[in-house]
Order: C-alpha cells, then structure tokens, then sequence
C-alpha cells in the first residue's frame, strides 16, 4: 500500500497547491449507511489501517475535517474522499470517505503472536461520523483478497494440501509467467488456509500492483495441517506434493518452467531446502529465510542459485547456514557474504543489495546484525529474533529483484 499512501498524499497536497481550504464544516455530509474495515499486511502481520464510511450521496473532499471523525481507541491520520472502499480511488468527491488510522497504534495489530502461537484477531472498529455513531459490517484487504483458496489431493501419495492461488490480472494465456511458491513456517500449522496471508509479506508482497507491473507472476502459499520438515532435517511426503501441485498448475496456467521459484520461512525454507536436494533442477532460484538444514546433505543443491537472510541471534539458522554455506563452496559454489542492520531505509538495503550482487555470486549469504532484529521494546527472549527475521526479510525489494532475474539453466 505504499503506493496508495503516496497517492493520497498527492491529492491532498494538490488541494492546497490550489489555494483552497483544507477544513470546511462538514454539515452536508448526511447520515452514512455503512462502514468497511480496511486492513494493510506489514512485515509481522495485518493490521487495521482504515475505516471507509459510506454515504447515499457524493461527499465533497474539501468538506473533510479530521475533527469530524473518530475511531475508538485510534489516531486518525486523514480522511479522503473516494469513488470505493479502496485507497486508490481517492478522488474529489466521491461517496465513501476513507477515515486513514495510524498502523503504529498498538491497537492496529490484528495478527498476534505469544511465542509460537498465533491469533488473528477479526478486524472491526467503531467509528464516529460527524456525529453519527457506527460499527464496520465489512472488512476487506487489498492484496488478500485476490488470492483464491484452493485444494489439491496428491494422486501419488494420497496427500491433501489446501492452498492459496494468485493469479496476475489479466494475464495473457499464450504468454509465459513465473511462479512464486511461498511456504509458511511450523506457528500456522494446521491453521485456516488464509491465515499464511495474514502473517507478513512472505505471500503477499509480490502481488502489490507496483511489484506486478514489474514482474507479474503466479503465487501460490500452501497452508500445512502437520510439520513438513524438523529439525532432524526430515520431511513428510509434502516435499513431492508441493512439487507435484506446481506441475499441476504448469498444465492449467500459462507458466514459465525456466522461472519457477521457491522460497519460505523457517520450515517453509527447510522444506525449499529439503525440495532442492532431492529436485536439484526444479526451482530457478531460492529465497530462504531464517532457515537451516543438515549440511552433510545439501551437496545435491551446490549448482542452485540461492539469496538466505538470517539473524546472528537466531541460534539455529545462523550457525546452520554457516555450514551450509561451507558445504556448498567445498562443492564450488561461489557464495558472497555480507552484514546487514534490520532496521536500515529502503535506500540502505537497496545500496546494499546492490553491492551483493555485483560480485555475481551463486548464493548470497546476509545475516541480520545483533540489536536490529526484534523491535525496540519486545522481548529478545526464545524465538524473538528467528521470527523477527521474516518481518524485515521479504520487505527488502533486492533479494526479490534477484529471485525474478533468474532462470533454471
């Protein structure tokens, strides 16, 4: 949704380039017949970001005020007027207003985890118009929703295995796509299939419409009943159903079989581990985060391109991909290392990635430095910096970049 806060921004900005006001009495604004919950996914999970009010007449932008509205327990940032619910059709009038929280409220988060468990929370508010009091009887996400849930029954070993479909908006059947496998880790297992879309960007980023008009491509996020992988570097039977749903959909979908890419989460990133040693030349390419394996076992995958990001303070993945890492150059692969801080801008991580890739390495090996993974004022204890790592992971656009460059030789 960056995009779409930029816009917003830009409307606003170009009313006062008009010289007109900004705050007019909103007194023809009228009694509204609906609200919507509007949610946004971040790194660590979906939030609730905006209520859109509905009104039977077009409301007038420069009718708004802040003062106007309220959200219980919220900070309101704006209020626009809009064509729909969705942020992108801002406009000057229109018959929604769009009522813009603050996503830093402690009260936004809608995804919650203690520990390992995980909640997602049903996204809901209440909202004072001009005077007139009411709750949100919808909700909608604007990337969330374009996923498809599905079921695919494995003819071979008899396994079910729910997942989500998205395809790219008018796609072109004689054209050739790639696909993103997502995989998420062992917290939703066994949770409702869209909630692998609710936890973080791992699923969900490659289908804003800015990262789509760059690279369109399928995505699918299989959501798992039981533990695909341990860690005893084991795996059950998922690691040929994945790979068997995929050629499935190669028969249904226009994909590109040169430019199909795998990548996950702790055990989502072990069962890409486990899928590339046993299916070498399956995968282009592998974006592995906070994740370890046997590294005795991964010789098989030493000619596969990879991008791993994992933080020092993760006491599995961190020492588990330094022997991987060891094990795939005694094998020959060339593997570029380099140090990065969590909580760089966009600009940092960009100039970093930059540098890591001219050294045109087969694997990228980043590791998160200590004190910049889990948020300021969360506890570091447990699990804290390994599922910290995803949060600030798939938000980085280089290492996805790189995953869309290349292709299975």
């Amino acid at each position: 949704m960056t995009n779409r806060r930029q816009l917003l921004s830009r409307i606003i900005a170009g009313t006062g380039a008009l010289g007109l006001p900004r705050m007019v009495v909103a007194a023809g604004l009228g009694v509204p017949v609906g609200a919507t919950a509007l949610t946004e996914v971040f790194g660590n999970g979906m939030r609730l970001v905006g209520v859109a009010v509905e009104y039977p007449e077009a409301v007038e932008a420069l009718s708004l005020s802040l003062a106007d509205f309220s959200v219980e327990g919220r900070t309101l940032t704006d209020v626009l007027a809009a064509t729909s619910t969705d942020p992108a059709d801002a406009a000057s009038r229109g018959r929604f207003v769009l009522v813009m929280l603050d996503p830093e409220d402690a009260a936004a988060r809608l995804y919650r985890r203690t520990g390992r468990d995980v909640v997602l929370d049903a996204p809901k508010a209440t909202v004072t118009a001009a005077g007139h009091t009411l709750e949100t009887t919808a909700a909608r996400n604007l990337l969330v929703e374009h996923f498809e849930q599905r079921s695919f029954t494995d003819p071979e070993n008899g396994i079910v295995l729910a997942y989500n479909l998205f395809v790219p908006p008018g796609f072109d059947p004689a054209g050739r796509y790639p696909l993103v496998n997502f995989m998420h880790d062992a917290s939703l297992t066994g949770k409702p299939v869209t909630m692998t879309l609710a936890q973080g960007l791992g699923a969900v980023v490659w289908t804003r419409p800015e990262e789509q008009a760059r690279n369109p491509c399928f995505v699918i996020a299989p959501a798992f009943d039981v533990t695909v992988a341990n860690d005893q570097s084991e795996t059950t039977g998922h690691v040929d159903t994945v790979k068997r749903l995929i050629e499935a959909l190669a028969e249904e979908f226009p994909l590109d079989r040169d430019r199909l890419y795998t990548t996950g989460q702790s055990g989502g990133g072990m069962l890409s581990i486990a899928m590339n040693i046993k299916y070498p030349d399956f995968f282009a390419a592998s974006l592995l985060v906070a994740c370890q394996w046997d590294a005795d076992l991964v010789a098989p995958m030493a000619g596969h391109p990879q991008f791993i990001i994992v933080a020092e303070e993760d006491a599995k993945a961190f020492p588990g991909q330094n022997a991987i890492a060891a094990a795939l150059e005694a094998e020959g692969a060339t593997v570029a290392r380099a140090v990065w801080n969590g909580r760089w801008s966009a600009t940092e991580f960009d100039r970093a990635s930059r540098a890591m890739l001219a050294e045109g390495a087969q694997v990228n090996y980043v590791v998160l430095m200590p004190g910049t993974v889990v948020p300021e004022g969360e506890s570091l204890e447990g699990a804290a910096a390994h599922m910290s790592t995803w949060a600030i992971a798939y938000d980085i656009a280089g290492p996805r970049e790189w995953l869309f460059a290349q292709r299975r030789s």
